[in-house]
Order: C-alpha cells, then structure tokens, then sequence
C-alpha cells in the first residue's frame, strides 16, 4: 500500500509525541518502516462482458456457421461453412474456411483464407478491458477460391474463380458456444477463359452476417453467468419498433471481360413497423422491402458491333405479419422479462411482391406479380438501445399471380423460410 506525505508525516508526529512522553520514564527505541506496495487496476466485469466472453482468453476457435448476406426468405440450401481461426499475437489472426453450395445439378466448393487485424485489442488488454482472445473489431484480407464442378458429362473438370477482398467487421463470441460475425467487403473476383467462356474481373461490395457455433480454446474458465438484461433490454416497456435491416442494403459490381463491361447497382433498404396490441402479448407488423436496381452493359464484339444495353428494375415486396409472443406472460410472471417486443412467438402472414424489368435493347418491360401466405416460429432479441436480431423458420405457399410471357396463374408450390435479420431500431 502506498503511504503519501501527510500520512507519513502525521505517523512521525505521533511516534515523535510518544516518543517524548516515554523518555521521561526510560529509553525507549522505536523503528518506522514503509512498506511499499503497487495498486493492481480494478477489472469491472459487466453483463456485456459475460455475454460475449470479453474477459476470457481464447487462443483458437473451430466455427461450424451460415452465411447470410440477403434480407428476405433465405431457404435452407444456403451454404454452411466451416472453417478454424488461430491467433498468432494478441491482435493477429489467421483462418481458413470451407462451404459447400449446390446450384441446380452443380457443386460449387468455396475455400477462403484470411488474415485479420484486430486493432483495438492491444489497447484494450493494457487497460484491462479485455482478454487476449479472437472478439472485436477487424480489418481483414480475404483471399479465396470457388471450384464448380458440373454435373454434366462434357464438364466434368469444371472451372475455378478466384477473389481478393478487404473487409472491415466485427466478431462477437455469445457465451459459451456460440459466435457472430458482422463484415462489409470490397474487393475483386477473376475467372480465367475457360472453353468457350472469357477471361473476367469483377470488382464487388457486400455485406455478410456469420452465425453459428464455436468451439473455443480455455472453455472452461469461462464464466457466462448472468440474465444480461443490460444488453437485451428484457424489461423495457417497448410499445412499437421501427426497424431497418442492416443485410444486403447495398450491392455493387463491375464485371471486365474482352466481350465488354458489366457494371450493377442495387439499393434495397428493408423497412420495418411492429406495433403492440394493447397490453396483450399480441403485435401486427408491417415491412417493406423496396430494391432499385441498375446495370449498364458496354458490349464490344468484333467491329461494328458495339452497343449499350441499359436495364433498370423495381423491386417491392410487403409483408403483413400477425405475432403471439405466447410465453410473455409466464416470462413477466417469474421477474425474466417486461411488457415489450422481444421473446420467442408464434407468427402468420401474408406478402405480396412485384418486380417491373426494363431493357432498352429490345424496348421491353417484364413484370411479375407474386404472392405467399406463411406460418412461422421466431425469436427476436434488442441489442443495446439500437439494436435487434430476429431469427424465423417456417414455411407456407407461394404462388405466381402473373407473369408477362405467361398470363395464366402458376400452380401453388410449399416455400420453405429461415430468415435472419440484424440491424438497427429506433
């Protein structure tokens, strides 16, 4: 323990009074010694901290994950990856990860390597704010190679593509066994000439959300305890919620082969309403997902064939959705949650979407009418206090109203639905 002046000085004081008074008695001898000691910085573990396993070293981590990178009825052949990441020093990691994708009768097998600088971790295990381990905010170099391989006699050896991207993001663990992953990426595809097929350069923007499982390193000196609600608001009395999809709102690409340039654009900003019905555990929700999409295509055959082709396309899907959060009573009954929009429920709805298609070669419009009914199972969680995630499975009926080259109405077929949203809420 440190001693300062006045402490000392007050001590000499004392003993020097004492030492007075005993001397007109006898010799008294007296020794004054300091101990010197360093005061250790307080660690403050909060719920956050116990959620996502700040204080717990982790030196390498096994991920089985999905990837989503849409906004609306991701089907369950979207691929799965599994792949390892390795620290290397305190803000340096390596991974590699593996995914598998069917498309039609084709298999297309994805490897990605990855470097990633964790920038604020040095800092944040000198202040004690953290532990050495693979959570937080990264820059990453994202090299990959996509095989697919087709199922037809004829192309058996298949054909590979390679890609090159910078991504900036930020990876989470969830207690114990669970992880997510958050990036943006801008970056490069190449696919060399392969038999009648040109040699092309895609330049790409993309947003990606990881989720899934996580072994972990030091498992057991984890210590998760907690309700966490500090993090998920449990007893906030959240009446309504305005919500906006952070997956999938912007995609860019520029496309460069010897036939011409390919460059797109798409914004699609998906909206969303949920309000609460009374004091019920009952909320209707109402959403949109509005895409606008350009692509301009610079086509340079053989001289004098050279041409423009512009397309633009409207996209709009509403969605009307009916929820019981059906164990929200039983929840504020026990102290584990309030009167708000979070929790497990039950849900129906209905969507209708239309796409509108214009080309300027051929000077034609194609429009598609569709609609679907579906009946889901869903959780969904705030974050902080701009924050949510939503996950929901299900399925129901999607029919095709009208087509422009088909007039008559498309047989129902069964949909299947897993939906993940991040974003943000206000």
């Amino acid at each position: 323990m440190n001693i300062n002046f006045i402490h000392i000085a007050a001590i000499l004081i004392f003993f020097t009074g004492s030492f007075k008074v005993a001397a007109q008695k006898d010799t008294v001898f007296t020794k004054i010694s300091t101990e010197y000691g360093t005061l250790e910085q307080q660690e403050i573990e909060t719920e956050a901290d116990r959620l996502f396993g700040t204080h717990v070293p982790a030196k390498w981590v096994i991920k089985f994950a999905r990837n989503i990178n849409g906004f609306q009825n991701q089907n369950f052949d979207t691929p799965y990856d599994i792949g390892i990441e390795y620290k290397i020093r305190p803000g340096i990691s390596v991974g590699v990860n593996y995914s598998l994708d069917k498309i039609n009768y084709d298999f297309s097998h994805l490897i990605n390597v990855e470097q990633r600088w964790y920038y604020q971790m040095s800092n944040r295990i000198a202040e004690g704010k953290s532990a050495a381990n693979l959570t937080g905010r990264y820059i990453g170099l994202n090299q990959s190679v996509n095989y697919r391989h087709y199922s037809l006699p004829e192309n058996k050896k298949g054909e590979a593509s390679y890609g090159f991207k910078v991504r900036y993001g930020i990876q989470n663990r969830l207690k114990k066994y669970g992880f997510f992953d958050f990036s943006a990426g801008l970056g490069i595809d190449y696919a060399p000439k392969y038999n009648s097929n040109t040699a092309s350069k895609v330049l790409t923007f993309d947003q990606t959300f990881r989720i899934g499982l996580g072994i972990f390193d030091n498992n057991k000196e984890a210590n998760f305890s907690g309700n966490y609600c500090s993090v998920l608001r449990c007893f906030d009395e959240d009446k309504q919620m305005w919500k906006i999809n952070g997956l999938g709102g912007v995609r860019l690409s520029q496309a460069n082969s010897v036939y011409g340039k390919n460059t797109s654009a798409s914004i699609t900003p998906n909206i969303a309403f949920e309000q609460k019905l009374g004091n019920k555990p009952f909320s209707v929700e109402v959403s949109t997902n509005l895409s606008l999409l350009a692509e301009r295509y610079n086509i340079n055959y053989e001289f004098p064939v050279r041409y423009t082709k512009k397309t633009k396309g409207l996209s709009n899907l509403a969605n009307l959705e009916f929820r019981w959060y059906y164990n929200q009573k039983r929840r504020i009954a026990k102290g584990k949650g309030g009167n708000n929009l979070s929790g497990p429920f039950i849900a129906v709805n209905a969507d209708y979407r239309y796409d509108l298609r214009h080309t300027n070669t051929y000077k034609k419009t194609e429009t598609l009418h569709q609609g679907s009914s579906n009946l889901l199972w869903g959780y969904q969680l705030r974050i902080y206090k701009h924050g949510y995630a939503q996950l929901r499975l299900g399925g129901g009926v999607n029919q095709i109203l009208y087509y422009h080259v088909n007039t008559v109405a498309n047989p129902r077929k069964f949909n299947i639905i897993t939906d993940i949203k991040v974003g943000y809420t206000f």
